[in-house]
């Protein structure tokens, strides 16, 4: 039996199947079905442009029993000599002669055929061709509804059956209120347009607008008028204005504003206000005051008549409106208006003057009652004796002076002055003229007359004498013209009598009267003699002083304050038997005569710091025999100025710090300013001593660190609450030519302010403070320290620091550190290179520049770099030295920058000679090649590779091997 290989079975399978496939594809469409109508051509417009790819076309076909068959294709343009195909069927053998009705997309192209089985299938040759009326389809998306001022979106979609969305131009043209446009759409993706525009802020009329549509073919469609309604959502604006001159003493007054709205128009403007009774106080909360209804005007206006509901004290404003559709202004609480109120008129207090004055004295006065606004100015007058008339002696000075110095020569002896001062304050309220104080001239020392010692006892005696008005009397006394005993009394009379005792009988005494008015004025005798009687009781007689040698009287004692100008006198010295001829005066009784000798008796002297002296002085006669005598000298600081309980109660009241002992500040230096502050009570701490006008205050801190909270100022004894703003950089300019660096600061501007901001500089010392606007901040308003500028100030919002580094010296450094300075040719080293801006402005940008030299010559140039530098920077560069001789290098870095500037450093080295050792490494390397040699070799033998032959037949040694 013969068998059939797999192959065969395979062969003869497949031409089976192939017979079968073809005798399938040759029958028509089944075996029940009529033969389809078939239809082709082209689908254009009346333009014959085709429709483009991808277009439905549908052929629908009403059958027998009125029913509708659809048939449907796409237009496609890539199909050869056609741009569509496709069969209309018969399924149920009923189709012949039934209407076929055409549409392109949604469109009926009003062609109409009947259906004719198996029509076209024969005659390949016969088209078909469809034809619309093509004009581009609009369809509109966009909202009915909008608001006021707001964006409003255009959503169209547009179709055509020849142009792709992105050939057709769609706009819209639109009005509203005022505002008219014709807006271009732009195509979003699919047949979908977007546009945007504006409503119109100031209307609520419908908004109209019409679509447009055009295609390439020149074909246009049109959609419109369409309405939007439009509401207002926009509130409204207002703002309080501006308030003319900060101080006000009348009530009420008139508060105005302005406020805006769009379209609906504004209601009420409601004001706001808030309050705080000084500024050292904090401020309340906003209260509303009222509402005012506004006229149908743009924009609309009105005002407030505002009565100072909390009576004196800083007031700030702000408003809200609303608009008649309910729309409400929304913003934060911030003052848009302020000023201060004040109706008190202030009072003057005058310090009370001692009943004699010789010399020119200080006239002083002071605020008595709180004036709000603080003083603007003061008047003082003065009149002589009680009956006189007051006439002007300063009118309308500066708040900031508080004293004034009179003239004693404008006095005539024995008159007395009267003074009295009134204020205006900062509202212009005026006050009355204050109490007035007085004093007299006396400045003309007593005469002294009939010195007498009478009869002096053994132990006793009484020195009289006579003045011509009332004065003290006083007695120095001694075995010498020393003295150094003292009797006085105190009581002013005219007749002066004075006990001695406690005296050695029988010895001569030395003695000298001296007298001193209510005034001051002091007057001293010449020395007088008298000698005590023996203990039998003859009793002695006055001396009459003709010993003939010079007697030195220093004087004093006397006293005075650091850096005062004290007279010294030796006008009582004497010479008995003839006079004295010179005067000399060793100030502090060192040896050391600090004057020459002088025909003068006077001399002046001022002493620099606190403390007792002793003044020496020096006198001769005719002959040349000198004698010295020395007086006691005690220096004090100026009186300082205490403040009063009224300030510890503010205090207590504003910052709840209860102090208990009055503060206070001295003046330790003695020229005049106040430079050292103290609180007994240790709870306040000075922070700067600045100046205001000349005058000094002192700026305090309640809670020890170094931002203070208000101001005290020592001359009228208040204190001035401060605000704090730390100071943000804002933008910082080079001026490389002129050698500067401009910082500009921000700040939060409120009054007098302590304002602390970054010290870029600190080393610089060349430091200008200016406002925004130029004004100049004096040097005793600014201080420095810890890395940060100081300013006191009543500020503007911002401020100006100028460094500059114009003739500093060198502005940029340049260093250079080796890791080595003695290398072998093989070795090298590593330069460590710094560039330090010391002080040129900003960013310097330049380049670095490395040599080798030898001898003078340069023998290597490396490539240079650019390197910017801000502060400081760092890096390394290697020194190969490979192909150097032995011998001394030096490595040089210049770094070149600017116009023609440069700074430069160099470093030395020494490149030696190798030296020979031991050959370690060419050891060891054969060593280890002798090793790996031999284990190669012991493997091979192992392996039966290698044999040694000594007769015996190799293949037996392979043979035994195995």
């Amino acid at each position: 039996m013969n068998r059939t290989s797999n192959a065969e079975i395979l062969v003869i399978s497949m031409i089976l199947l192939s017979a079968a496939v073809v005798v399938i594809s040759v029958m028509p469409f089944g075996f029940a079905a009529s033969p389809p109508h078939r239809f082709k051509g082209y689908a254009t417009d009346t333009g014959l442009h085709p429709v483009k790819t991808g277009t439905t076309i549908r052929a629908m076909l009403v059958n027998v029993g009125g029913a509708t068959e659809n048939y449907t294709t796409t237009v496609n343009n890539s199909l050869s000599g056609k741009n569509y195909d496709f069969n209309v069927l018969d399924l149920n053998d009923d189709n012949n002669g039934r209407p076929i009705f055409f549409y392109i997309g949604t469109d009926n192209t009003t062609q109409t055929v009947t259906f004719v089985t198996g029509g076209m299938n024969i005659g390949y040759s016969q088209f078909y061709n469809l034809t619309i009326v093509d004009r581009p389809r609009i369809t509109d998306n966009s909202p009915t509804t909008s608001t006021t001022g707001d964006s409003f979106t255009f959503n169209v979609t547009a179709t055509d059956y020849v142009d792709i969305p992105s050939k057709l131009r769609v706009n819209v043209s639109w009005s509203h209120g005022s505002l008219s446009y014709n807006k271009t759409l732009s195509p979003v993706g699919g047949n979908y347009f977007i546009g945007i525009n504006t409503t119109n802020p100031n209307s609520i009329d419908d908004l109209s607008y019409t679509i447009w549509v055009n295609d390439t073919s020149g074909n246009m469609n049109h959609s419109g008028p369409h309405l939007v309604d439009i509401s207002d959502n926009d509130p409204p604006t207002s703002s309080v204005t501006s308030i003319s001159g900060y101080w006000k003493a009348t009530s009420p007054q008139t508060i105005s504003y302005t406020s805006h709205d769009n379209a609906i128009g504004v209601k009420n403007t409601t004001l706001f206000y808030r309050y705080r009774a000084t500024n050292a106080s904090t401020w309340d909360g906003w209260v509303t005051w009222s509402n005012a209804s506004n006229p149908d005007v743009i924009p609309w206006a009105g005002h407030w008549h505002f009565n100072f509901p909390n009576a004196s004290g800083h007031y700030q404003f702000y408003s809200k409106a609303k608009d008649n559709v309910t729309n409400a202004e929304s913003k934060v609480a911030s003052a848009e208006a302020f000023c201060g109120y004040d109706a008190v008129a202030p009072t003057v207090t005058m310090t009370a003057l001692s009943t004699y004055k010789k010399a020119n004295f200080l006239v002083q006065w002071a605020k008595g009652v709180e004036a709000t606004s603080g003083i603007a100015r003061w008047t003082v007058q003065r009149k002589e004796n009680i009956s006189g008339t007051w006439t002007a002696w300063l009118t309308n000075v500066s708040y900031t002076v508080r004293s004034a110095t009179w003239l004693i020569a404008n006095t005539t002896e024995g008159t007395t002055v009267f003074f009295r001062a009134l204020a205006v304050d900062n509202a212009t309220n005026c006050g009355t003229w204050s109490a007035n104080v007085s004093t007299t001239k006396d400045a003309i020392a007593p005469v002294i007359s009939f010195i007498s010692s009478g009869t002096p006892s053994t132990t006793s005696a009484t020195i009289t004498w006579t003045t011509n008005e009332n004065a003290n009397g006083n007695v120095t006394y001694g075995t010498t013209t020393a003295y150094g005993s003292w009797s006085e009394y105190s009581s002013y009379v005219t007749a002066h009598e004075v006990p001695l005792t406690g005296l050695s009988s029988i010895t001569v005494y030395h003695y000298k009267v001296i007298s001193i008015d209510p005034a001051g004025n002091q007057v001293n005798s010449t020395d007088y003699t008298f000698t005590t009687a023996s203990s039998g009781g003859d009793g002695g007689v006055g001396g009459d002083g003709l010993t003939p040698t010079p007697i030195a009287e220093a004087g004093g004692p006397y006293s005075g304050y650091i850096n005062e100008t004290i007279a010294f006198s030796g006008s009582r010295s004497s010479e008995t038997g003839g006079s004295i001829t010179g005067y000399r005066w060793d100030w502090t009784n060192d040896g050391t005569y600090e004057t020459n000798w002088s025909a003068s008796a006077t001399a002046t002297h001022a002493y620099t710091t606190v403390g007792t002296y002793i003044v020496k002085l020096r006198v001769k006669d005719g002959s040349d025999i000198t004698d010295t005598d020395t007086a006691l000298v005690n220096i004090t600081a100026r009186p300082g100025i205490t403040t009063s309980q009224h300030v510890l109660d503010l205090i207590l009241a504003e910052y709840n710090v209860h102090l208990v002992e009055l503060f206070y500040a001295n003046d330790t230096n003695g020229d005049g300013i106040l430079d050292d502050f103290t609180d007994p009570n240790d709870s306040l701490t000075e922070v700067h001593f600045a100046s205001i006008n000349g005058t000094v205050i002192i700026l305090l801190s309640i809670d020890g660190d170094t931002i203070p909270e208000f101001f005290w100022d020592p001359t009228i004894d208040t204190i001035t609450f401060i605000h704090y703003s730390a100071g943000n950089i804002i933008v910082m300019v080079n001026d490389t030519l002129l050698k500067t660096k401009t910082v500009t600061i921000s700040i939060e501007k409120d009054g007098w302010t302590y304002i602390e901001a970054i010290d870029i500089y600190p080393d610089n010392l060349d430091l200008i403070v200016r406002t925004a606007d130029g004004r100049a901040i004096s040097s005793d308003m600014i201080w420095r320290e810890n890395g940060k500028v100081y300013i006191f100030d009543d500020p503007a919002a911002q401020y100006v620091f100028i460094y500059s580094f114009a003739g500093k010296g060198p502005l940029f450094d340049v260093t250079v550190e080796l890791t080595k300075d003695t290398v072998t040719a093989a070795e090298g080293t590593t330069a460590l290179i710094t560039l330090v801006n010391v002080g040129e402005p900003g960013t310097v940008v330049g380049v670095v520049n490395f040599t080798l030299s030898k001898n003078g010559q340069v023998i290597i140039w490396l490539p240079e770099e650019s390197v910017s530098v801000l502060g400081q920077i760092s890096f390394n560069k290697a020194i190969v030295t490979k192909d150097l001789e032995p011998g001394t290098y030096t490595y040089t870095v210049v770094y070149r920058y600017g116009v023609n500037q440069t700074a430069s450093s160099q470093k030395s080295f020494t490149v030696t000679s190798p030296t020979s050792g031991f050959p370690w490494f060419w050891v060891i390397a054969i060593l280890g090649i002798i090793i790996i040699v031999g284990f190669i070799l012991a493997v091979a033998w192992k392996k039966g590779y290698l044999y040694w032959e000594r007769g015996v037949d190799k293949e037996q040694i392979k043979e035994g091997g195995k």
